[in-house]
């Protein structure tokens, strides 16, 4: 069972408890998995369980930082973690958005269309790096904020409507 100052760590790309792991690790070395089979079987295991540990985990913290019982949330407390969830991943979202649309301004424009005036400079440097409109990663981001503005909407009416 873990703890809330469980360390999770990204092993080759799975997010997973440190504790698993090293559970995982003591049974290789004690011979109880002994077969690359067996390896790979609780590894698997430990991928089916990753939506149990992530909820033990969240629980977790909901109890640490807010000293409230996960069962024994009220509507208006759901409501009120939906919307600072929702408020806090804007705000990084947007930092992010705004240190990325210095990489389109002006000043970074030096060394581009050099052979010509500012519009073969502008046209030089689009044709480079694109316009900070149509930067994929830019569209991603403004995308990823549309879906939580929407998830969090949808999920403040659902939990409105069960009270």
């Amino acid at each position: 069972k873990q703890t809330t100052s469980e360390q999770w760590i990204d092993m080759a790309g799975m997010i997973t408890p440190l504790s698993a792991v090293n559970d995982i690790m003591d049974s290789i070395r004690s011979g109880k998995i002994a077969e690359l089979n067996g390896i790979n079987n609780a590894l698997f295991a430990l991928d089916r369980q990753y939506h149990q540990l992530e909820w033990e985990y969240c629980k977790n913290k909901i109890k640490e930082y807010l000293d409230i019982d996960p069962g024994e949330i009220e509507a208006g407390q759901m409501i009120s973690m939906i919307d600072e969830w929702k408020n806090n991943l804007l705000k990084q979202y947007d930092l992010i958005l705004k240190d990325a649309e210095k990489e389109f301004d002006q000043n970074r424009r030096i060394g581009y269309g050099i052979d010509g005036d500012e519009l073969i400079k502008d046209a030089d440097f689009n044709a480079v790096r694109g316009s900070y409109e149509e930067n994929k990663f830019i569209r991603e981001l403004k995308e990823a904020s549309e879906k939580i503005i929407k998830q969090s909407e949808d999920l403040i009416a659902f939990i409105s409507s069960l009270s």
